[in-house]
């Protein structure tokens, strides 16, 4: 079994509901799930084709323990970005359905810039003060 802290994020459509299934998937793959609240951030950069500013991504943090190895997480993620709609097309153009990233797995950084910044620390800490 792995513990992973899971950074998901949404800036296009209906951010909410894109969050909603993400959390919903988790729960149905993962032995436990917790999540954050969801709250905004701004976009690092600008990907879009005509360099106009992305969306404010509707991002929250979720500690999962996952019953398995850590590229098959990381795979079932991946898939679970493309049933919201996460493609090639989408990416050119700055639309990120979801995007879902393990930061951390069995207190491992994994994505170090991730781990440093607001979209990420602000939901590990919330979940931290929970789970402490």
């Amino acid at each position: 079994m792995i513990t992973c802290y899971l950074s998901l994020g949404s800036n296009d459509g209906d951010r909410e509901a894109h969050l909603r299934h993400a959390l919903n998937f988790l729960d149905e793959i993962c032995l436990a799930s917790y999540a954050s609240t969801a709250y905004e951030s701004a976009a690092l950069s600008s990907s879009r084709r005509d360099a106009s500013p992305k969306p404010h991504y509707l991002n929250a943090v979720a500690l999962v323990e996952f019953e398995g190895e850590l590229a098959t997480l990381e795979a079932m993620l991946k898939a679970c970005e493309v049933m919201e709609g996460r493609t090639s097309e989408a990416r050119a153009e700055g639309r990120v359905p979801l995007d879902i990233d393990v930061v951390i797995a069995d207190g491992e950084i994994k994505r170090p810039k991730d781990h440093a910044l607001y979209f990420f620390r602000r939901g590990y800490e919330e979940l931290l003060e929970l789970h402490s």
